[in-house]
C-alpha cells in the first residue's frame, strides 16, 4: 500500500523547471525513492524542500519525502511532509492517500477516515483503489465505523470481484466486529481465489471449527464441520504439515467422518511424532471407530509426552469416556477424577455401584435358574411331573429376569457411547484480531 510511483514522472519534469532547486538532489532523491531506498530518498529530498512549505511546485518532493520517512519509521516527520503535500496540491488523490497512511500510523484514526473518505476513488489509478479501500476500512474500523468499513470493501469486491486481499480485509473486519459466520465466508473466499494465501485458509478453519462447535444443532454444526473441512483439507493440500493435518482432521472429526479424520491424524502422527495433541485427537479418532483399545493406547502416549494441563484434562476425559464405553466404571471415575470433572466422576462412582448391584441380582438369578433346572431333572427323575413343571415355570420367570436386566445394562452401555460435540476450538479462533 504505498502509492510512490504514480507521480514520479511528473514530479521530475516539474521539479526541474524550479528555479533555485537543487536538481542534482531532487534526482537523487527521486530514483532512490523509486527503488525503494527510502533512507537515501529522505536524505536527498529534505534539503530540496526547505523553505519551501508554501510554494505549490514543491508538493510531489514533499510527498516523496513523507512517504520515505513514513517507511522509515519517523511518523511525526512523514506526518508533516505528507500534510504539507496535501495543502500544496490537494488536487492529487494519491497525496491524501499517502497521508491518511501516515495519521493511521500516528493512530489520528478518526482524522485519516475523514482524509480517506474524501478520496474521489475513480479519480485515482486503477492499482490506487485497492489500497485506498484496505487504508479507507482500517481507518473506519479503528474509529468506530464498523459498517462503513464493511461497506468500503463489499464496494471493492463488486467493483472488482475475486481480490483475495480485499476478502481477507473483509474476513478480519467480520472477525473483529463479532461476526464469525460471514468472517468464515469471507476468509474461505480469500483462500479459494488464493490459495497460497495460508493465512486466510488458517483463519477460515480456525473460525469455522469454532463457529461448528459452538452450535446446538446436529445438523447444522455437521455441515458447518463439513465446509470447514472442505478448506482445511485445501490447506492441508496447499501446504502439508502435522498442523495442517490437525485441522483437518478436527474438522472431519466434527463432520462425523471419522475415517478420514484418522488418516489426517495419523499423517500428522508420522510428520510430527510423539506431539501429544496429536496424540489426543488420534485417541478420539480411534474412540469413534469403536477401536477403543487403540484408542486407549494413544491416550496413553499422549500423556507420556507431556502434554500441558489444559490437554492433559482433555486427555483424561477422553479416557473417562473410553472406560465408560467399555462398562469400566471404576476406571472411567479414576480418569475423570484425574481430569478435574468431579461431577462426572461422581457419576460415574454412583453407576458404577449401581451396575454392581445390578450384575450381582443377574448372579443370583443364574444360580437360582441352575439349582431350579438340576432340581427339575431330579423330580422328572422320580415321575414328579407337575412338580418339575412349575420348577420350569419359575425358570422361565428367572430368565426373563435375566434378559431384563440384560437389556438394562446394555442401555447402560449404549448411553455411554461417546457423543462427540465437536473438536475444542483452536484458542486463536476465539480472539478478535489486534488493530
Amino acid at each position: 500500500m504505498r502509492p510512490r510511483t504514480a507521480v514520479v514522472s511528473l514530479l521530475v519534469g516539474l521539479m526541474l523547471a524550479v528555479a533555485g532547486v537543487a536538481a542534482a538532489d531532487y534526482q537523487a532523491g527521486q530514483k532512490a525513492y523509486a527503488r525503494g531506498d527510502f533512507a537515501t530518498a529522505a536524505k536527498e529530498l529534505a534539503p530540496v524542500v526547505e523553505g519551501h512549505a508554501n510554494d505549490a511546485r514543491y508538493a510531489g518532493a514533499f510527498y516523496m519525502l513523507g512517504m520515505s520517512q513514513s517507511r522509515l519509521g519517523q511518523n511525526k516527520d512523514a506526518l508533516s511532509n505528507l500534510e504539507c503535500a496535501v495543502k500544496l496540491d490537494a488536487s492529487q488523490g494519491v497525496y491524501s492517500l499517502g497521508l491518511g497512511q501516515a495519521l493511521l500510523n500516528a493512530r489520528q484514526d478518526e482524522r485519516a477516515y475523514t482524509v480517506l473518505k474524501g478520496i474521489d476513488g475513480a479519480a485515482l489509478k486503477p492499482k490506487q483503489r485497492t489500497p485506498l479501500a484496505l487504508l479507507l476500512a482500517t481507518a473506519a474500523l479503528r474509529s468506530n465505523h464498523g459498517g462503513a468499513a464493511v461497506e468500503t470493501l463489499e464496494a471493492r469486491l463488486a467493483a472488482s470481484p475475486g481480490e483475495a486481499v480485499v476478502q481477507r480485509a473483509l474476513g478480519a473486519t467480520f472477525h473483529y466486529l463479532g461476526r464469525n459466520a460471514e468472517a468464515f465466508e469471507a476468509y474461505a473466499a480469500a483462500f479459494n481465489a488464493k490459495p497460497t494465501d495460508l493465512e486466510s485458509g488458517r483463519m477460515a478453519v480456525k473460525i469455522g471449527l469454532a463457529q461448528a462447535a459452538g452450535t446446538t444443532d446436529k445438523a447444522v454444526r455437521a455441515r458447518l464441520y463439513r465446509r470447514t473441512a472442505d478448506v482445511a483439507e485445501g490447506l492441508a493440500g496447499s501446504s502439508p504439515g502435522p498442523k495442517t493435518a490437525v485441522l483437518a482432521g478436527e474438522a472431519n472429526l466434527g463432520a462425523g467422518d471419522y475415517t478420514a479424520a484418522l488418516g489426517w491424524f495419523e499423517k500428522a502422527d508420522k510428520a510430527s511424532p510423539g506431539d501429544p495433541m496429536v496424540l489426543a485427537s488420534l485417541a478420539q479418532a480411534l474412540g469413534h471407530l469403536g477401536r477403543l483399545d487403540e484408542a486407549l493406547a494413544a491416550d496413553g502416549r499422549a500423556l507420556a509426552s507431556s502434554p500441558d494441563a489444559e490437554l492433559r484434562s482433555r486427555i483424561f476425559n477422553h479416557l473417562g469416556d473410553v472406560h465408560a464405553c467399555r462398562l469400566e466404571l471404576d476406571k472411567a471415575a479414576d480418569a475423570y477424577e484425574k481430569a478435574g470433572n468431579a461431577k462426572r466422576a461422581a457419576e460415574m462412582r454412583k453407576l458404577a455401584e449401581d451396575v454392581r448391584q445390578t450384575r450381582a441380582q443377574r448372579e443370583q438369578f443364574e444360580n437360582q435358574v441352575a439349582k431350579l433346572q438340576q432340581t427339575a431333572a431330579q423330580l422328572d427323575a422320580l415321575g414328579e411331573r407337575e412338580g418339575a413343571a412349575k420348577l420350569r415355570q419359575r425358570i422361565e420367570v428367572l430368565k426373563s429376569e435375566i434378559a431384563g436386566i440384560d437389556s438394562n445394562l446394555a442401555s447402560v452401555k449404549k448411553a455411554l457411547q461417546i457423543d462427540y460435540p465437536g473438536p475444542t476450538p483452536h484458542p486463536a479462533a476465539a480472539k478478535r484480531p489486534q488493530d
